[in-house]
C-alpha cells in the first residue's frame, strides 16, 4: 500500500493483481480522507477493476466506481476542483 498526502487530504492506494492462464485482473482501491472537523470530514473510495481473458475475442474493459463513504458530495467535488485549478497553475500541493 502507499500512501501520501494531496492538497490536506491523506490518499492511499491498494493494488491486487492475478494472472492465470484463462483470465488476469488488477483491482486497485484508491482511499481518500480529509480529517477535519466532523461536519468538514469526508471519506471517498474510487475502486477500479480491469480484467482480460485469453479467449476473448474483444479488448477487455475496465470500470471505475466512487463510493462516498462519509460527507458531503459537494465537499469532496470542492476538493476535486481545487486540485485540478492547482494542478492547471503549475501550483501543486503533494507531499509524501
Amino acid at each position: 500500500m502507499t500512501t501520501w498526502t494531496s492538497h490536506g487530504v491523506t490518499c492511499s492506494i491498494d493494488r491486487h493483481r492475478f494472472s492465470g492462464q484463462a483470465y488476469a485482473f488488477v483491482f486497485e482501491v484508491l482511499d481518500l480522507r480529509l480529517e477535519a472537523p466532523s461536519r468538514q470530514r469526508w471519506h471517498v473510495v474510487i475502486i477500479n477493476e480491469l480484467w482480460r481473458f485469453r479467449d476473448a475475442k474483444a479488448e477487455s474493459r475496465g470500470s471505475k466506481s466512487l463510493r462516498v463513504l462519509q460527507g458531503k458530495p459537494n465537499d469532496v467535488l470542492s476538493w476535486m476542483r481545487r486540485c485540478r485549478d492547482s494542478k492547471l497553475s503549475g501550483k501543486e500541493g503533494l507531499s509524501r
